[in-house]
């Protein structure tokens, strides 16, 4: 009888996760939105209409440099500078046209996919002319 009732005890113990409370969980770590690469896509302007962008970005930290490009079928390139900051999936930049003459851009867009994609808005400013749009570009 003493050997049943130790056997049913040890069996009650791995029963009951050996008696004492096991450990939660831990909760998963949310991905983080890392804008480091190449990117590619598509922008609408309000002045030049649909066209192609590209941009090489590095992010250190919340700190996001490089460089971009935009091309229309009739308004000819724009390509500059890139400076921004990411705050969650936000990011929010200016970018420097390499032509003084031309006008600066605030972009502000939404990550997606922990930085794989990319969209949101921009406009000028600093400018005579109003130009606005939108854009949309994944990480290749």
């Amino acid at each position: 009888m003493k050997k049943a009732l130790v056997f049913f005890s040890v069996l009650g113990l791995a029963a009951c996760g050996g008696g004492g409370s096991s450990p939660s969980s831990p909760s998963p770590t949310p991905t983080p939105f890392v804008m480091s690469g190449n990117y590619a896509g598509t922008v609408q302007d309000s002045v030049c209409g649909n066209g192609a962008v590209q941009m090489s970005a590095v992010e250190t930290d919340t700190s996001v440099s490089g460089t971009w490009a935009a091309q229309w079928p009739n308004c000819g390139s724009n390509a500059g500078q890139l400076s921004a900051t990411v705050q969650g999936q936000a990011l929010s930049a200016k970018l420097t046209p390499s032509d003084p003459t031309t006008c600066p851009f605030n972009l502000t867009g939404v990550l997606s996919g922990g930085g794989a994609a990319v969209s949101g808005t921009y406009a000028s400013y600093n400018c005579t002319t109003v130009i606005s749009g939108t854009f949309s570009m994944t990480r290749q």
